[in-house]
């Protein structure tokens, strides 16, 4: 008994030293049936990133869709007609089918192809969904587009995705290929934790990218979409398939793949068409068919990115053709004048455009008559044709008109004061090597361009009668390639010179370009020798203007090397034959030269008339005693300064007195023009050496020169023959 009494005992103590249990409600869990619960384990698995597709997978279409589907997988035209009826209402016009049967052609057969067309007639709309029909429709499993940028490329596929998202005709239709990318519901997160029956499916919705992910019995499994802009990672195109490995794309678009930046650069365009000739070219890889692809592309300016693909003779593989609004213009364009004027009265007026609708109207045969339009559905609510939609482009921009809706910016500058293209002035030269002088040469004269970090330069030979010949020009320090732009310089001034500092690189760099160039002996054709007359260096650049003139002081050829200031007088700007001229001024044709404190003889330009003067003789018949010409060199040595030289726009402007006068333009994007410069500036120094300016030529009046005196009486001075 004593026994079980301590064993009692100990078990109270022990109790009363554990804690006590809590006690708690048993959880009552709510059927499988039940709707809440369902949506709260959907949400869970959401959160998760996982979800199983295969419970939901859409059935095959059946009858009349069945019909539909066939038709749409057969024909990329019914295929857009029919997924797509809000982004087509209206009819397609013939150019349009041309560009849908050159879709349907690359993607069925491959090959490349460049089509221009008009502005505003909807390639890019037809491409993105082009590309998604080919995907299902079996005909290609890796469709890469290309934009002008990232940003742009990003905005295409951000506009195919919503299109996928939401567009009941092709959930009908193509049901089980979008399954995957459906059950998304457009977010990101949920693509790596996708799986159909328990197996990961692989699905992608990148920024960049759409992966159509693995569904047993779905033939586009696995297929993808790319963008990428035209200057970013074009080559790293590739992806790692379940089904064929590594696979690269085997069909490339391209979607306008210049912005109106790059189009105004001759150096973006050149590195651009490098690239869409080599890196587009290449994406298929080296174990691969040839890549397939179609370029849809608009003509901004003449000889950017689209009018190189679609010259023929610079791009062959990409077969370039040129779409127009218009391809025939009316029989009596005179009427359309009349329109105009009416058109803009009316506009003056505060009108709405109706009086001169009207007209169009009550004159429609005429009008019309002998004009072919390429799409004559194309006009606005306020118009009655699509010609008169045309001419209204037409009169509001002629230079936009021709180049983005006409695909032809030749057909500009018909009145332009002078008519010069680098592809003519790149192969405008003679059968004279580089740094040899002609025979009949006399004169030799360099001008230089000072930036920050290189110095520009050009030696031009010349014939008394006024022939020039460009003998050689380029940068020091030198730089590797023969193509480069002021942005992308590799040697620099400061390098050479082993300093920072800037007006001291500059000093270095003149002594070390012009006292050699002083100091050679020019080898003539006929076995003679010639000396450099004289050179000059723009300080228009008030940064280093001052270390130009120390060294023009302090060199051995002082005398011979000159500061030149270009002054752009305009058409209402006090001409140059009004200038106030001193006893002390030398004076020459559009150009003077002073003596400053130093006793340097500084010498001011009126850049605008002097580069008329050059233009001119660019402009003029290679065997002309009045030509510029180039050394024998290939066209590509000589692209970059042909490029310099038509940098700037002529513009004919006429001043409130009603005089006429040719006026020199830079554009907005600031396209380089150093060699364009240095040849003006030799040219001003051969009028000065005595080469003959040979009287006026259309736009390029010679004003006297006039020299007031003690009396009142005028004295003319004419040309000056050396110093």
């Amino acid at each position: 008994m004593a026994k079980k009494k301590a064993k009692r005992a100990t078990k109270k103590k022990a109790a009363k030293k554990a804690p006590a249990k809590k006690r708690t409600a048993k959880k009552k869990t709510k059927p499988d049936g039940d709707p809440q619960e369902k949506r709260r384990r959907y949400n869970r698995k959401t959160r998760l990133g996982i979800q199983d597709i295969s419970g939901n997978l859409p059935s095959k279409p059946k009858g009349a869709d069945l019909k539909d589907r066939k038709l749409c997988d057969s024909s990329l035209r019914h295929h857009l007609v029919t997924c797509y009826p809000d982004a087509f209402r209206l009819a397609f016009s013939r150019d349009h089918l041309d560009l849908i049967d050159h879709l349907e052609r690359i993607f069925t057969r491959g090959g490349l192809r460049a089509v221009a067309t008009p502005r505003g007639t909807g390639k890019t709309t037809i491409f993105m969904r082009s590309a998604l029909w080919a995907i299902l429709s079996l005909r290609r499993r890796f469709v890469c587009v290309v934009a002008a940028t990232k940003d742009a490329a990003v905005d295409l596929l951000e506009g195919l995705k919503n299109e996928i998202m939401a567009n009941p005709i092709l959930r009908k239709l193509y049901g089980r290929e979008l399954h995957a990318l459906w059950s998304l519901h457009g977010e990101a997160r949920q693509a790596s934790g996708q799986k159909f029956k328990g197996a990961l499916t692989g699905v992608k919705w990148k920024e960049k990218k759409i992966g159509f992910g693995r569904i047993p019995g779905v033939a586009s499994s696995e297929s993808l979409i790319s963008v990428c802009g035209l200057t970013g990672n074009v080559r790293g195109q590739q992806e790692t398939t379940t089904r064929w490995g590594v696979i690269r794309p085997d069909v490339v678009l391209c979607d306008d793949p210049q912005t109106k930046q790059s189009a105004n650069s001759p150096a973006q365009c050149k590195d651009r068409h490098e690239i869409m000739m080599g890196d587009v070219l290449g994406l298929a890889g080296p174990d691969a068919p040839p890549i397939s692809g179609l370029c849809a592309c608009t003509v901004i300016v003449k000889n950017d990115l689209a009018d190189r693909l679609l010259d023929r003779e610079r791009s062959p593989d990409w077969q370039g053709q040129r779409n127009a609004m218009v391809y025939k213009w009316p029989d009596r364009e005179e009427l359309w004048d009349e329109y105009r004027a009416i058109r803009d009265d009316e506009l003056r007026s505060d009108g709405d455009g109706s009086r001169a609708a009207q007209f169009v109207r009550d004159n429609y045969d005429d009008l019309h008559r002998g004009a072919d339009v390429a799409w004559p559905e194309r006009f606005n609510a306020d118009e009655v044709s699509a010609l008169q939609h045309a001419y209204n482009l037409r009169f509001r921009d002629e230079t936009t008109f021709w180049a983005e809706y006409q695909n032809d910016p030749s057909g500009i500058s018909a009145d332009a004061p002078f008519q010069l293209e680098p592809t003519v002035l790149m192969v405008r030269c003679i059968n004279v090597g580089r740094r040899q002088i002609p025979s009949k040469a006399e004169k030799l004269t360099a001008f230089v361009d000072v930036q920050g970090n290189v110095l520009y330069f050009m030696v031009t030979a010349w014939e008394i009668c006024g022939r020039g010949y460009v003998v050689d020009y380029g940068t020091y320090p030198k730089q590797p390639r023969t193509y480069y732009s002021k942005s992308k310089i590799v040697k620099t001034l400061q390098e050479d010179a082993g300093t920072d500092e800037e007006n001291a690189a500059i000093y270095a760099g003149l002594a070390n370009l012009l006292d050699p160039m002083f100091s050679t002996r020019w080898a003539k054709t006929d076995g003679g020798v010639m000396r450099l007359d004289r050179a000059g260096i723009d300080i228009g650049w008030e940064r280093a203007a001052d270390t130009i003139r120390r060294y023009c002081l302090e060199t051995e050829n002082f005398g011979r090397v000159h500061p030149v200031r270009g002054k752009g007088i305009g058409v209402n700007d006090r001409p140059w034959s009004e200038y106030h001229h001193t006893k002390k001024d030398r004076l020459g044709t559009h150009c003077k030269s002073k003596a400053n404190a130093d006793g340097i003889e500084e010498i001011m330009v009126d850049t605008n008339w002097w580069k008329s003067w050059a233009a001119e003789r660019l402009g003029c018949p290679i065997g002309s005693d009045r030509a510029v010409v180039l050394f024998k060199a290939k066209p590509h040595i000589h692209q970059m300064v042909a490029e310099h030289w038509t940098s700037e726009h002529p513009v004919m402007r006429v001043g409130r007195a009603g005089n006429e006068m040719v006026e020199w333009i830079e554009p907005q994007t600031h396209l380089d023009n150093e060699f364009w410069d240095t040849l003006v500036g030799t040219c001003v120094l051969g009028h000065i050496e005595g080469v003959a300016v040979d009287g006026p030529r259309p736009g390029l009046a010679v004003e006297a020169n006039v020299r007031v005196q003690r009396r009142g009486r005028k004295k003319r001075r004419g040309n000056f023959v050396g110093w």
